[in-house]
């Protein structure tokens, strides 16, 4: 894989794991729809990248609860993220051949695209809360830990479905935004190390060394500059302007995949 193409495939990931748009839909329309040229290895370098600068992020909430844990104090935030992990962990486990075949497809990403712009779209007038992070419960985690597996499928966007199931719950916009980004961090922290650890994708890495090492960096800075403004802007502005770029975005790739 040349530099370019990195470069290209490393911003696209950056800017669309956290904006709600869709990481893994923006990634395969540009390996389907252009000349470029990826695969799921380069896929998990680059979520890689933004696991990197989410840890770096939130790195005084992370070092908060783990003296917390190494303490006994056992504190609720970290339960809770670990209860909104499960669902995505096991269904991604179950069905994870599933998810990375048959799913990757543009039809699949242009369907998913248009129904959670749709609620995008609505959310804000809908869904009004005023409740804080720590004023989750667990029922609360666990259902946003079931919106979150529906991120395993290609166009849904993680962080966008895990922010409407947190407004849902009674969050507010910045803190929906910023738990969903939290739990971020777990969830493909696991799906890096599974994927890296198969033979496939050290051959992968072990021939493009110089495009990984590339891609990794890029998609770490560019990640880190675009998420505590987006987190603030969602707090702010709510999700309805991406709902509608969701929607324009799918319009486009219906026309460019049908001509």
């Amino acid at each position: 894989m040349g530099i370019i193409e990195t470069v290209i495939l490393a911003v696209v990931q950056a800017l669309t794991e956290f904006l709600p748009i869709s990481s893994s839909g923006h990634l395969i329309a540009a390996q389907e729809l252009s000349p470029i040229n990826g695969n799921i290895g380069m896929d998990v370098i680059l979520h890689f990248g933004t696991l990197i600068a989410l840890t770096v992020y939130f790195r005084g909430t992370l070092i908060r609860l783990a003296r917390q844990l190494l303490a006994r104090k056992n504190p609720k935030l970290f339960w809770n993220m670990l209860i909104t992990t499960i669902p995505a962990a096991f269904f991604g486990f179950i069905f994870r051949d599933f998810f990375e075949s048959d799913a990757r497809s543009i039809g699949v990403v242009i369907f998913m695209l248009v129904v959670v712009g749709l609620l995008m779209i609505k959310a804000d007038k809908w869904l009004k809360g005023d409740k804080q992070i720590k004023d989750m419960g667990r029922k609360s985690a666990l259902g946003i830990g079931f919106a979150q597996a529906l991120a395993l499928i290609p166009g849904t966007s993680r962080s966008g479905i895990t922010m409407l199931a947190g407004k849902a719950s009674g969050m507010n916009n910045q803190d929906s935004a910023e738990y969903a980004f939290l739990v971020a961090i777990p969830i493909i922290f696991g799906a890096s190390l599974k994927v890296l650890s198969e033979e496939a994708t050290r051959d992968f890495v072990g021939s493009n060394m110089g495009s990984v090492v590339i891609g990794l960096a890029v998609a770490t800075i560019v990640g880190y500059l675009v998420l505590g403004k987006l987190i603030r802007f969602v707090g702010k502005y709510g999700l309805e302007i991406f709902g509608y770029y969701r929607i324009g975005l799918a319009i486009l790739l219906t026309l460019v995949w049908i001509i």
